[in-house]
């Protein structure tokens, strides 16, 4: 999954909660230019995408390619 993609991703489950970006924001406790950045595909702090990803309601895992 590239950058972009979890961006979108992202972005779509953060409508279905009906969340706005300053609202998720708030939430993950991250800047909205962080989230803006996320949802666009740009490189963001690892740290960013767990919060962010958690408030959500998601765990982040990381897995061997096969």
């Amino acid at each position: 999954m590239t950058l972009y993609q979890l961006g979108r991703y992202l972005r779509l489950e953060r409508n279905r909660q009906k969340l706005s970006q300053d609202q998720l924001a708030k939430i993950s406790g991250v800047s909205l230019n962080s989230i803006h950045n996320l949802e666009t595909g740009k490189p963001v702090l690892t740290t960013t995408l767990h919060e962010v990803v958690q408030a959500l309601g998601f765990t982040l895992t990381v897995k061997k390619a096969d």
